[in-house]
This record gives structure tokens, C-alpha cells and sequence, in this order.
């Protein structure tokens, strides 16, 4: 039994890396032999050969977002901007219901003279008509 405890145990031989034939098998064969440099397990590569495409597009549209936000931050405190000084003028220039119907009254005493004026011109009108077809 001696013997047997001091047998050498035969090793067997690493398996010879292959290179698959398709693109992705490449690409990761590339990274694999990497992983050595960098010391990142497979696994490790293999999930950022599959999500840095998705990461990267994912990243864009975030910046897109943020961009987006931005913009709208500051259309919205323009409108606010705007709003603040439309009530500011609206408290300044609140009248008197006294006051405000004396400017309705003024104004429908101005329409009357202004459509009274209009038939006077109209009449007017008529007579230069006729006196140039006199002339004529």
C-alpha cells in the first residue's frame, strides 16, 4: 500500500484553446486572451462584449434626456417669468367698476359720433359720384 500512496498521478493535458469560425467567437477568443492582461474572468468579458452596445445607446439616450430636461427647465421659467410680470401688471391696473363704466360710456358716445360720421361720408360720397358723372 506504501507503493500506491507514492504513485505519481499522471496530469492531463490543458485542452488547446480553439478559435470558433464566427465573428462573435473571435471577438471573444480576442477578449479571453485579454483577460489574462487585465485579469477579468470570462464571464466578466463576455457580459460586456454583450451589453457595452446596449450601455453605450442606453448612455446617449440618457444625455438626450438630460438635454431635453434643460431645455424644458428653462422654457418653463420663462413662461413663470412671463406669468409674474402679467400679474404684476394686472394688480397695477385694476380700476374702479366706477371708473371703468365711464370709459364704456365715453366709448359708445364715440361710436355713435364715428357711425353718424360714416353716413355723413357715405352721403358724401354719393353726391362727388353723381356731380362726376354731371362733369362727364
Amino acid at each position: 500500500m506504501a507503493a500506491d500512496q507514492h504513485r505519481e498521478v499522471p496530469q492531463t493535458e490543458q485542452p488547446k484553446e480553439d478559435v470558433p469560425a464566427s465573428p462573435i467567437g473571435n471577438e471573444l477568443h480576442q477578449i479571453s486572451s485579454n483577460a489574462s492582461v487585465y485579469d477579468l474572468h470570462p464571464i466578466e468579458l463576455t457580459a460586456h462584449t454583450l451589453l457595452s452596445g446596449s450601455l453605450d445607446h442606453l448612455n446617449e439616450n440618457f444625455k438626450n434626456l438630460n438635454q431635453s430636461q434643460v431645455i424644458l427647465y428653462t422654457r418653463l421659467r420663462l413662461i413663470e417669468d412671463r406669468l409674474k410680470s402679467y400679474y404684476t401688471v394686472i394688480e397695477q391696473n385694476q380700476a374702479e367698476p366706477d371708473e371703468l363704466k365711464e370709459v364704456v360710456s365715453r366709448i359708445k358716445s364715440l361710436k355713435k359720433r364715428l357711425l353718424s360720421s360714416v353716413k355723413t361720408l357715405k352721403k358724401v360720397e354719393v353726391r362727388v359720384e353723381r356731380m362726376e358723372e354731371l362733369i362727364d
